[in-house]
């Protein structure tokens, strides 16, 4: 019987990236999805990725038998590090991991603004990279809001409130996952579509393929190089 593995997907993502289709039948009767956007502590303020992580783990130890491996993507990378690093030290297996930084707060910051008011332009959005990661999810609350009664000031008050919320757990997701803290854990294999890169380390094995990052997750060649390291 094939070892349960812990995927983190985020599943408000467009286009969609899962782990399933790359998953052998066996291995993905036993997988356990985990939606980084998903721990209700978001939606208030700003968890560090350690609290996150335990958060997970927490649940993660019901299970019968603990997952070996840990698979994730993106900007998902760094939780993972930390959920697989409290897991026995979990294999870690990343699908083009990025490194976020102040300057990514900033950028999700003005995309959340620009989706919660329709392309509206918007003047004077605050610079909230460099202020603390609360402060920081405080102003950007308040001017997304205050932007979303601008621009939809006909949409239901239920409705705005819960895309103020969505927008704003992304963002409070990505200033936890900014925090210039070393990763508990480097990746054990780092799989890397074209154009993408990761820093060479002695204990990672970086797989190259030239292949668009969809691609990545529906490629019988890439299906066929993970499967090894799920047994």
């Amino acid at each position: 019987m094939a070892d349960p593995v812990v995927v983190l997907e985020f599943g408000n993502e467009v286009p969609r990236r899962s782990f399933d289709g790359l998953l052998p039948p066996e291995v993905l009767e036993r997988r356990v999805r985990i939606d980084p956007l998903g721990n209700p502590g978001l939606c208030a303020n700003v968890e560090d990725i350690d609290a996150q992580a335990e958060y997970w783990v927490h649940r993660l130890d019901a299970l019968p038998e603990p997952p070996r491996t840990v698979l994730a993507y993106c900007s998902g990378a760094r939780l993972a590090a930390s959920v697989a690093f409290r897991m026995n030290d979990a294999r870690l297996v990343l699908f083009d991991p990025v490194s976020l930084t102040a300057d990514t707060v900033q950028e999700v910051f003005v995309a959340s603004v620009d989706t919660i008011a329709g392309g509206v332009p918007q003047d004077g959005v605050p610079f909230i990279a460099d202020m603390p990661p609360d402060r920081a999810l405080v102003t950007a609350r308040s001017y997304i809001r205050k932007s979303a009664l601008v621009a939809a000031s006909d949409v239901p008050e239920d409705i705005l409130n819960a895309l103020i919320e969505k927008q704003s757990t992304w963002l409070a997701f990505t200033l936890a996952a900014s925090s210039p803290k070393p990763w508990e854990k480097c990746p054990d294999h780092v799989f890397l579509s074209a154009g993408m890169s990761w820093e060479e380390h002695p204990g990672t094995d970086v797989k190259r393929f030239d292949i668009s990052a969809v691609d990545l997750f529906h490629t019988n060649q890439v299906m066929h190089t993970l499967a090894p390291l799920l047994t």
